[in-house]
């Protein structure tokens, strides 16, 4: 990816190399001789010093009910047996024609390290294959994002890279909206949910004028005020389309900002509430207080919508438990 250059007379533009597997490398590219040269790279030290000769990085695609290929980006140790049994994890973004980014992140290369198998859904609603991609999901039609990343899911299985029980999902702001609506969906896709600043009541959201995003995202989720999109938001909305398997759905973390002026804190709330209601309903039908089977976790801070390096920690500290204790 090209970097920030504030001269725009500049005889040369650095770009920077790295993927699930590499660390990032930066070049120099004389912009009048076309020539390249290697400016930086990123050191890794201590257990991940030779971490890029022990991992690889491939393609592999997902047919999605339509027929449409979806394509997966796929990291995991060098020599993977497929034979269904490794720990997972799924991420999925899926909205504003933004690429889900699969640049070297440390908290992720911690995770490889350990076995995992990490993959990168690049389902439509997203900007991986141009504007086309990012349409088709548009104005009401984000199941289309659902299914392409419920075919992403299956494929894993099916290829041999993990096993449902073995899986965990992960999806952050907007990708909230296809990650919770495909495990309404499919409760049996993964075994753990991890969602940051989801948003997770989209009817809601966009039936307010007055917050600071509704009218202009009418394009992006569909506009309430047009009947045929009014029941398509109904239907994909993560916060009613829970209804149909909430006592079923697997654990979850759901990490939240009360200083969030992207996605509004209170449907994520909501959402808990209504998860937590299903499995109770569903063992105890006095309606006593239940401790659930599986983590079900709200966890609230006072950060604005990106976090901080703890969230991630504690998402890593749960991963790990999680899968691994299930093996």
């Amino acid at each position: 990816a090209p970097r920030g250059h504030s001269l725009f007379e500049a005889s040369a533009c650095e770009i920077e190399v790295s993927s699930p597997v590499k660390a990032p490398c930066v070049y120099s590219i004389n912009l009048a001789t076309c020539k390249l040269a290697h400016c930086y790279k990123q050191q890794l030290r201590g257990y991940l010093t030779d971490f890029e000769d022990h991992h690889a990085c491939r393609r592999i695609y997902a047919t999605a009910p339509d027929g449409t290929q979806v394509p997966i980006t796929v990291a995991h140790r060098k020599g993977l047996e497929l034979d269904g049994t490794h720990p997972s994890v799924i991420y999925v973004y899926g909205a504003y024609g933004i690429p889900l980014e699969t640049g070297f992140d440390i908290s992720q290369a911690a995770l490889l390290s350990r076995g995992f198998v990490l993959a990168w859904a690049h389902v439509r609603g997203g900007g991986e294959l141009g504007t086309s991609w990012h349409e088709q999901a548009c104005n009401g039609n984000k199941w289309v994002s659902v299914d392409d990343f419920i075919a992403c899911a299956d494929t894993l299985v099916d290829q041999g890279y993990s096993a449902s029980n073995q899986m965990a999902a992960s999806a952050e702001s907007a990708g909230g909206v296809v990650l919770a609506a495909a495990i309404s969906k499919r409760p049996d896709l993964v075994s753990l949910m991890l969602l940051h600043s989801p948003f997770l009541d989209v009817l809601t959201s966009m039936e307010r004028r007055d917050l600071s995003l509704t009218v202009e995202e009418y394009e992006e989720w569909g506009d309430p005020n047009e009947p045929r999109q009014l029941l398509a938001m109904h239907n994909y909305c993560p916060l009613r389309c829970i209804e149909r398997n909430k006592a079923e759905l697997p654990a979850f973390l759901i990490q939240g900002y009360m200083e969030d002026e992207r996605v509004p804190p209170w449907g994520m709330m909501k959402w808990v509430v209504e998860a937590r209601r299903g499995v109770q309903h569903a063992y105890d039908s006095d309606d006593e207080c239940y401790v659930t089977p599986r983590p079900m976790l709200l966890w609230m801070s006072k950060n604005d919508h990106f976090g901080s390096w703890a969230d991630k920690i504690v998402q890593t500290g749960l991963l790990v438990k999680t899968l691994r204790s299930s093996r």
